[in-house]
């Protein structure tokens, strides 16, 4: 299976998920689950016509197709994030797979979202400082430690971790 191929078919089983489990308020995820999260997120989003992803490139979109009215999450939460591939935008090929950076591809989501991040990532370096980038400046609450890829422990970095998730739940108005 190829990866372009395979990233479109977790995307899919997540949206089979939500439609059947869901709705839900929010999403939160870690590394690569944030990366797939994300991919979700900028696919509703930026969905052409009746919610179905528009294969065309966001220049080629009329501007009324570039974002969904109703997002499928009122916020999310990204834990040491990895930043998501253009397969969410494009009918990208393997070979045409590359990382979506805000110098490029703009802002591309637009509701509430946290990210809890370490400034020392050595797993994934500087890639959720990337991700935040892509999410709107006024709707996103950075929290950032010293713990490496993983959510903080300390009794600090939990506190201000959950105080970071609580700013954002109040900013969608979830509770």
């Amino acid at each position: 299976m190829s990866a372009s191929h395979s990233i479109r078919k977790a995307l899919g089983d997540l949206e089979r998920y939500i439609l059947e489990e869901g709705p839900f308020d929010g999403i939160m995820a870690f590394s690569h689950g944030a990366c797939l999260a994300s991919m979700f997120i900028i696919q509703s989003l930026h969905a052409g016509v009746h919610g179905r992803p528009n294969l065309l490139p966001r220049s080629s979109q009329p501007a009324e197709t570039q974002r969904s009215p109703c997002p499928m999450f009122k916020c999310a939460i990204f834990l040491s994030g990895v930043r998501p591939t253009n397969v969410c935008l494009t009918s990208a090929a393997d070979g045409d797979i590359r990382w979506l950076d805000e110098a490029m591809d703009g802002v591309l989501i637009d509701i509430p979202t946290a990210h809890i991040f370490a400034a020392n990532d050595p797993a994934i370096p500087g890639e959720s400082a990337k991700l935040s980038e892509l999410c709107a400046a006024d709707k996103r609450v950075l929290f950032i430690h010293d713990q490496g890829h993983e959510v903080p422990k300390s009794k600090e970095a939990v506190l201000k971790a959950v105080h970071t998730i609580r700013r954002v739940i109040d900013r969608a108005s979830v509770v």
